[in-house]
């Protein structure tokens, strides 16, 4: 019988937070996929501008995935969810909290769908939601 692993989803919080700094310093430990299946919803160009802005985080190789359904085990997963035109660290804007809600309710649905385990979100300026 195979162990069961738990898919974690992740969001992305405000894009122009910390959100993404935090997620990458964390998941860039290769411990974290031996523990959980991380799925991580959020934008693909604010995923790679933290990637390629961050020095001490370690690289982390994102697989694509429609949804957590087709999350791969031992990969760091992520679901477009959020997409936004301009990352802009430090600075909330309407965008950041449209995007913020976005990941929230993909990550959501895939929790009402018995597709992941839990939610975790990253932080979010609650004035811009």
């Amino acid at each position: 019988m195979s162990e069961h692993r738990l898919k974690i989803g992740i969001t992305q919080g405000d894009p122009n937070g910390i959100g993404w700094e935090v997620i990458l310093k964390a998941l860039g430990d290769p411990r974290m996929t031996e523990l959980f299946t991380p799925v991580v919803y959020g934008s693909p160009k604010a995923a790679a501008f933290y990637r390629n802005t961050l020095r001490d985080a370690e690289p982390v190789a994102f697989v694509p995935a429609a949804s957590a359904a087709e999350a791969r085990r031992g990969k760091v997963n992520l679901v477009t969810a959020g997409e936004v035109a301009a990352v802009e660290p430090g600075k909330p804007t309407p965008e950041a909290g449209r995007a913020a809600v976005e990941a929230l309710r993909a990550a959501v649905e895939d929790l009402k769908a018995g597709h992941i385990d839990a939610v975790v979100t990253a932080p979010f300026d609650k004035e811009t939601v």
